[in-house]
């Protein structure tokens, strides 16, 4: 697991008060719906979380459901905008 993976899953582990654990969570990890079900809060939560642990601000099209569709499309943007 990538350094940005990690703090993801740490980060979701808290949000969802061990609702996901972070050793069970792979790249195809739907984190809305039927998988971890996040809700909107959760969602901000998550948000917030990037932006004060990795000091990425996630803005406009980064926010779309889309890259909150799976663990590693969530990895992949966070990543990104990290540049790594």
């Amino acid at each position: 697991m990538t350094d940005v993976a990690a703090v993801l899953a740490d980060l979701l582990a808290e949000i969802t008060h061990g609702r996901a654990r972070p050793s069970e969570l792979a790249a195809e990890t739907p984190l809305q719906g039927g998988g971890l079900a996040l809700v909107s809060v959760e969602i901000l939560e998550l948000v917030v979380g990037i932006e004060d642990r990795l000091g990425v601000e996630l803005r406009g099209d980064d926010l779309a459901p889309a890259q909150f569709g799976t663990f590693g499309r969530l990895v992949a943007l966070v990543a990104e905008r990290c540049g790594t």
